[in-house]
């Protein structure tokens, strides 16, 4: 989907600057719907993506940009 890409980006590019910059890994769901709702295929995105790191802040800090990524797109 549109945003789907934004957030992992091409070869993951997006997606490993994001981890490297946070200290964070990211688990981001395939999206293989081809539904036209997008709020659903965003509430499906937020709901099974995964944010682990070693602080509370590195997660908040990796969710808050996820969120302004798929706020822009």
């Amino acid at each position: 989907t549109g945003f789907h890409k934004f957030v992992v980006g091409k070869k993951n590019s997006v997606l490993a600057k994001l981890q490297m910059d946070t200290g964070t890994k990211i688990s981001v769901p395939a999206v293989t719907s081809n539904s036209e709702d997008i709020g659903k295929l965003i509430s499906f995105f937020k709901t099974k993506s995964v944010i682990t790191g070693p602080t509370r802040t590195s997660i908040v800090s990796a969710k808050s940009r996820i969120d302004l990524i798929m706020e822009s797109v």
